[in-house]
């Protein structure tokens, strides 16, 4: 699990992505911080946290099995 208040730990503090075709690559590219290898993602959910819809990957490390969420809001651009 990650330690708060680091982005991603829980849903009041999720990782902001613009469209949510970002949202797995991201989750892709984080790393244990455990033993460093990169994260594989193990399942995914979608939860209503604080009036908002929080989109949380499950991630599962290649080489030691630690498990952890990471929590994704996706953040509409400014229309100028």
């Amino acid at each position: 699990m990650l330690i708060a208040p680091e982005a991603g730990a829980s849903g009041e503090h999720p990782i902001e992505v613009g469209p949510a075709s970002q949202i797995d690559p991201h989750a892709r590219s984080l790393e244990c911080p455990r033993c460093g290898p990169r994260l594989k993602i193990a399942g995914e959910t979608a939860r209503v946290i604080a009036g908002r819809v929080r989109r949380i990957v499950e991630l599962e490390c290649v080489q030691c099995g630690e498990r952890r969420e990471a929590h994704f809001a996706i953040v509409e651009p400014l229309l100028q």
